[in-house]
Formats: C-alpha cells, structure tokens, sequence
C-alpha cells in the first residue's frame, strides 16, 4: 500500500487518469505504508488538506463532513448523501461522483459540518480544483486562495462549515486546503 502527498494534485490525477490507482493522501496516522510519493515543497506554509480529526458531522459529535450530492447545480435536485472524513473529491471524466449519484456532468455538491482548529491563530484556505465553490465558516462567506485574507479561529472551538461546489463536464476535483 502507499500514500500520495501532492498539494497541487498532478501526481494523484496522472496515477488516477493514467493507472487507474486510486491512492490515499499521506497523514502521520496511517498505518504502515510500502511507499509514499511526496511532491509538495518543503514548505512548512503549503496548503495542506484539513486533515480528517479537525472535521466533524453537523452535530459535532462525529467524525467527518456530510456530504449531500444534487443532480442540478442550484443544490435543489438532492441524489444522496454519505459521510467524508474530508474534501478530497475526484471523479475522471464520464464517472458519476459517487455510485448513488446518477450524474455525470452538471451537478453540485455541499459539505456540512464542524471544524475544530487545533490551535488559535490565523487560518487560510484553499479549494484546488476543477468547478466553483463557496465556502462558508461561522456563517460567512470566506475568500479563499493564495492571497485570501486569513480567518482567525480559536482552538479547539467547534465553527460551523460548509462548502458548496458546482460541477460543470471534465474530470471532477474539490479539495479543501489549509
């Protein structure tokens, strides 16, 4: 087995595209793996995906995000929900999001829940990928990318999350960064 740390995602699409391999993002907490890939900088700043023991369902009470899939992009049309210990959606193009979504192209999805920062300060995210998303924390909108102005947080305080992201055609990615 092996894990994959690419911040950028060329690697994980050409081992997904190319190889048909799908391949878990490296964390200190897996389990022993054969290999890793590592292709981020060593850049202690890099955006890093916000790692699955800092997100927790609506109720905060367990882990991971709800994750309601639509097969319309105004989020009406609602197919399934499931689950995600993180954003860290891909689907090549011609497949559907999830097996229980019968969509291939024009469809959205929305991730809710808590986020739990492990410590206060000043946070900055990211969602590399394909589509467009919005996402919203503590009830307001936050910019998002390289130059977005950083949100402060407060340790171990549960904020509310949500990211609503819109899928046109082509190979399907969201990820949420930090």
């Amino acid at each position: 087995t092996g894990a994959i740390l690419d911040t950028a995602g060329r690697v994980r699409q050409f081992l997904t595209r190319q190889k048909g391999l799908q391949v878990a993002d490296y964390s200190d907490d897996l389990p022993h793996q054969d290999w890793v890939i590592a292709t981020n900088a060593p850049d202690a700043a890099a955006p890093t995906i916000v790692p699955a023991a800092r997100l927790l369902d609506p109720t905060g009470t367990r882990p991971g995000l709800v994750a309601t899939f639509f097969t319309d992009q105004q989020f009406g049309k609602q197919a399934h929900s499931r689950v995600d210990e993180t954003v860290n959606l891909y689907a090549p193009d011609g497949a559907p999001p999830d097996q229980g979504v019968p969509a291939l192209a024009n469809y959205s999805v929305r991730w809710e829940g808590k986020l739990v920062p492990p410590a206060t300060g000043a946070y900055t995210f990211s969602i590399p990928g394909t589509g467009t998303a919005t996402l919203t924390i503590d009830g307001n909108t936050v910019p998002t990318g390289n130059r977005a102005p950083a949100v402060q947080l407060a340790a171990d305080k549960l904020v509310s999350i949500k990211l609503e992201w819109v899928q046109s055609t082509g190979d399907a990615e969201c990820r949420l960064l930090w």
